[in-house]
């Protein structure tokens, strides 16, 4: 939806090797490991990983910065299906989530569960990551136009992100007081 489809390896078969043992697996693996063994790292080796991470954010605006610079905005704007590609994943994609959301009633198991859906739906509102760019220029294949999403996405979300969480808040809002309100009719929205 947002650019992997011209991000794909053009290679015949996968390695798998390298696809286990990247940095990103390990990472992970590693971190489940130590969040479910409850191990805690020295206060040293804590201290520098937590201000590794609070520099993600920074440098991924730094490299979405520099895609835009480097972009030829008429180029960008003029690609239909950016637009197209944008929509979906800003629009969309959100507004199903919201609708399953909804239907599931997951927001209403506990007191808790809307903030944490709430949490979810952030991270299916946000633009696309600039790393599909950076793993378009390893494999070699159109990061351009993966960029190109990022740009327009980026730019969109500065409209949509708020419109959707308020649409989320006035959903959310409106189920808990009909459910306060009227508990029978609560169950048929």
């Amino acid at each position: 939806m947002n650019g992997f489809y011209h991000c794909e390896s053009r290679e015949t078969s996968y390695d798998w090797r390298k696809i286990i043992l990247n940095i990103n697996m390990i990472s992970i693996a590693l971190g489940a490991v130590l969040f479910f063994a409850q191990i805690h790292l020295p206060e040293i080796l804590n201290n520098t990983l937590s201000i590794v991470g609070n520099m993600i954010g920074p440098a991924s605006m730094i490299v979405t910065g520099m895609l835009f610079a480097g972009m030829d905005l008429k180029k960008i704007f003029g690609n239909k299906r950016v637009y197209i590609i944008s929509s979906l994943r800003m629009i969309v994609i959100p507004l199903i989530a919201l609708a399953l959301i909804k239907l599931s009633r997951i927001a209403a198991l506990s007191s808790n569960a809307p903030k944490i859906m709430l949490i979810v739906f952030l991270a299916v509102i946000t633009p696309s990551a600039s790393t599909v760019t950076q793993i378009c220029q390893v494999y070699g294949n159109d990061a351009k136009y993966a960029s190109a999403i990022n740009v327009v996405t980026t730019l969109c979300a500065i409209v949509t992100m708020p419109l959707m969480v308020l649409l989320y808040t006035y959903i959310n809002h409106r189920f808990s007081i009909l459910h306060t309100f009227f508990p029978p009719f609560a169950c048929s929205t």
